[in-house]
């Protein structure tokens, strides 16, 4: 791909490589000491758990939304940070097989590639995260794209905040804003100026809550995000559906897909990646969203947050035979 050709999207973010350690049923079945509450898994002092399987997935927000969009059929690129190392070239390597442009990649020769380790059960998931601290750089060079992801980055943001919004301003990219763990911690003020230039908003219940500082009902918090300038704000509420809020319309869509899932990790992007997909497409607000239930019901299925993305053509099929439950409000 040419520097100068046009981008579908230019995703910026931290990305990962996941290690899932699978028990089979047999082991969970066998030792009582793994036990299962509503909001917790517990396992005794000195229990030796036996892993039936290790499986390696890259992961990481961006990286996910970028491959589950050129899954689509789009032209992407990644903007991040990778160290140069084992889990760094594995990620390298697995990015280039989905088609992403790597050429923004920066390689810290110093610093390790982030990772983490994700014990999966019950289609549930704990992460044990490890993310190194970086000097993050925004290159000059970057090329104009149609849609700007912008999600997780760790400590040294700030740094480049300032940048990306002279690039948004410059390039007039569609933005939207998906916020990790640590830019939730910095607190409204920090996003007055990128808000008022976001196309969509997008996270979980509980991240809106800690976003906007109040525990309040989706509809609420919708409203409220809206407020702060995005034109779209959407949030998932995890088995409970989604809600969706633009200035034409708002409303609220069930799963369409309710089987018991295997893994939960990367559901939230890619029913993001469904809905951006759609949204390029130039769909209805209702079919966008119907696009990310449906590529979320996907990726559960399976373990990892890329190996369930789907495809358009498959994606489209899947949507003619759906009767999506919609309330609106």
């Amino acid at each position: 791909m040419g520097i100068r050709e046009m981008l579908d999207l230019l995703a910026v973010g931290d990305v990962t490589l996941d290690h899932f350690l699978l028990l089979s049923e047999e082991t969970k079945a066998e030792f009582a000491e793994i036990k299962r509450s509503k909001d917790e898994f517990c396992f005794n002092y000195e229990a030796k758990i036996p892993v039936e399987q290790i499986v390696e997935s890259v992961g990481g927000n961006a990286a996910n939304v970028a491959v589950g969009i050129s899954r689509l059929g789009y032209k992407v690129a990644l903007k991040t940070h990778l160290g140069n190392d084992y889990n760094g070239k594995k990620i390298l390597e697995s990015l280039r097989k989905e088609k992403i442009d790597t050429s923004y990649l920066y390689v810290d020769f110093d610093l390790p590639t982030n990772n983490s380790t994700i014990i999966a059960l019950f289609g549930e998931r704990v992460i044990f995260s490890y993310h190194q601290k970086r000097d993050y750089s925004w290159p000059a060079s970057l090329p104009q794209s149609h849609w700007l992801f912008l999600t997780s980055l760790g400590e040294g943001f700030l740094k480049i905040l300032p940048q990306i919004i002279t690039y948004i301003k410059k390039m007039k990219p569609r933005v939207v804003f998906s916020p990790g763990s640590y830019q939730l911690s910095l607190g409204l003020a920090t996003y007055e100026e990128l808000l008022s230039l976001t196309e969509l908003i997008i996270m979980n219940r509980e991240e809106a809550e800690l976003f906007l500082g109040k525990k309040a009902a989706p509809r609420e918090l919708l409203e409220d995000l809206s407020a702060l300038g995005p034109k779209i704000s959407v949030i998932t509420d995890g088995r409970k559906g989604a809600y969706f809020l633009s200035e034409s319309r708002g409303f609220w869509m069930d799963l369409v897909d309710q089987r018991e899932r295997k893994e939960a990790t990367g559901a939230g992007d890619a029913f993001l990646s469904g809905l951006l997909g759609a949204l390029m497409e130039g769909l209805m607000y209702e079919q966008a969203m119907l696009w990310g239930m449906l590529n979320s019901a996907s990726v559960v299925q399976v373990i990892g947050a890329q190996k369930g993305l789907l495809t358009k053509a498959a994606i489209r099929k899947l949507a003619r035979e759906s009767e999506p439950t919609i309330s609106y409000f």
